[in-house]
């Protein structure tokens, strides 16, 4: 799999990246359609991040997000992993939960994360776990 997108820095610290991330989401959404966009979460060291919302695989609508300007972003390209992902599905208003109940966030590595969401306010979020 292939990620494209604009990605920053976030911090985590007392889960103060729900904010910070819903805006994300919310200014690239305005501009494609939030059913074909990604996010992608690696990169944790002490309380911070790297997050990034683009496409995989798909990149249709790519120029479009390479030109968003949006503050404290930067162009950014992965090659994730095709295996080994752990999927959960549920709402968007629980992806709190999601995490501290069936990925034990606090308590687990993983390498990346990939959350997917639609207009209907449901979300799928996939972790690879570190080796």
């Amino acid at each position: 799999m292939i990620f494209k997108g604009l990605k920053m820095q976030v911090s985590c610290y007392n889960w103060e990246q729900v904010k910070i991330l819903g805006d994300f989401w919310d200014e690239i959404s305005s501009t494609v359609d939030i059913n074909k966009l990604v996010g992608i979460g690696y990169g944790w060291e002490n309380d911070y991040f790297n997050y990034a919302i683009g496409l995989i695989d798909d990149f249709e609508k790519l120029e479009i997000v390479k030109n968003l300007k949006i503050a404290n972003t930067e162009y950014f390209e992965i090659v994730l992993p095709n295996k080994g992902w752990k999927t959960e599905k549920g709402k968007t208003s629980e992806i709190r939960q999601i995490y501290e109940n069936k990925f034990d966030c606090y308590n687990t590595n993983y390498k990346y994360e990939i959350e997917k969401f639609n207009s209907e306010g449901n979300c799928e979020i996939s972790v690879y776990y570190e080796n």
